[in-house]
């Protein structure tokens, strides 16, 4: 039996939502863990 956690933590800064993106797509459509994402974007940024 493969290990079992409570949750899945993502933290990014500059280049982030990019990365944040690709992590998220790759997770089967089955997977039931939650997932939170924490995202620092500057107010300059633009975005």
């Amino acid at each position: 039996m493969g290990k079992r956690y409570d949750a899945v933590v993502i933290g990014a800064s500059a280049g982030g939502p990019e990365a944040t993106e690709t992590v998220l797509m790759a997770l089967p459509e089955d997977f039931r863990t939650p997932v939170m994402v924490v995202q620092h974007i500057s107010p300059c940024s633009g975005n």
